[in-house]
């Protein structure tokens, strides 16, 4: 089927994923809304990234999928559906491998839809790309793949967010910089040590203000950091919503964190970051910018993608040492 581009007019961008994925998809956003100069986009999301997703360029409007909560209800689901056929999409993007992202594409009535080929996607959508990641592709240029079919090529592959400069977050103004600390991906295998942050606490709170952040299931581990480091940093455990903490980010000097969604809002609102990895593959996703670094053991067994469990004893995240990080840190912030 070919693409006619005159007849779009309502575009509808389908990401379910977690926050660092969404984030990782602005630039889709971007690159449509530069092509369809004239089109209305509209972004769906779950409730946990709403937030972030208010931030996207040229995005109109956003709508909540709660696919764990009310909108399982199958009365509910039919409600959401007959809101997106309602704006009469004449294009879908499906971001995700996941069938319930393919199966709204088909059911928002877009005339054309696009995704990965996968899990029998072709059978709901008009158009599909490969969905095999491409040796040293990172995931913004993988995502960017699925513009192909449009025509649309050589887009700006860095993520980027409307992050206001005005910031809710107490800051220490007699401190020289300040620095937001992520320790807690979303499973154990990404997460680096306890004892670790402590010590960059330690190194850096007599000229910095330091900011723990988690969130509420991260609160304890937070706490245990901060009491190690003699209580010297600020802990924000679910405390402020994911736009502040995005506005944290931007005004922040530099970000320490492991491969998770916050290490991605900092790619994306131009904050140096100091990235761990471990299990997981920094080609695909770590940060690219040249005033950002990542730490990783490269150990043969890696990258693995299996944090949830691992017979090596994860030691491919217990191998990055503390000096190095502190290096790099105050390299970064020229001290």
């Amino acid at each position: 089927m070919n693409i006619k581009h005159h007849l779009i007019n309502n575009i509808l961008l389908i990401n379910l994923a977690n926050v660092g994925d969404v984030v990782l998809s602005t630039p889709i956003a971007r690159a449509l809304g530069s092509f369809y100069k004239h089109a209305k986009i509209d972004l769906l999301v779950t409730p946990q990234t709403a937030a972030v997703a208010k931030l996207f360029p040229n995005v109109n409007d956003v709508i909540v999928y709660d696919k764990l909560g009310k909108d399982k209800d199958l009365l509910n689901f039919l409600k959401l559906i007959i809101k997106l056929r309602k704006k009469k999409y004449q294009l879908a993007l499906s971001t995700n491998l996941s069938e319930r992202s393919v199966l709204i594409a088909f059911l928002s009535g877009s005339l054309y839809r696009i995704g990965f080929k996968a899990r029998g996607s072709q059978w709901f959508l008009t158009h599909t790309v490969d969905s095999q990641i491409r040796v040293g592709q990172h995931n913004t240029e993988y995502l960017l793949t699925l513009l192909d079919p449009l025509g649309i090529k050589n887009s700006d592959s860095a993520p980027f967010l409307n992050v206001s400069t005005i910031c809710s977050i107490p800051k220490d103004r007699s401190k020289k910089f300040e620095i937001v600390l992520c320790p807690c991906g979303r499973s154990k295998g990404k997460s680096w040590s306890i004892e670790g942050f402590t010590e960059i606490i330690k190194q850096f709170s007599s000229l910095g203000q330091c900011y723990l952040i988690g969130g509420t299931a991260e609160q304890s581990i937070l706490k245990e950091i901060n009491k190690k480091a003699n209580d010297q940093a600020t802990v924000l455990a679910g405390t402020y919503s994911l736009t502040e903490i995005a506005q944290l980010i931007s005004r922040a000097d530099l970000m320490i964190s492991v491969d998770t969604g916050p290490a991605h809002i900092a790619e994306a609102v131009n904050t140096p970051a100091i990235v761990l990895f471990g299990p997981t593959d920094s080609n695909l996703w770590g940060p690219r910018k040249k005033h950002s670094v990542i730490i990783s053991c490269k150990l043969d067994c890696g990258p693995c993608h299996d944090d949830a469990f691992c017979q090596n004893q994860y030691r491919c995240m217990k191998g990055i040492t503390v000096e190095e990080v502190i290096a790099h840190a105050k390299r970064i912030l020229e001290i």
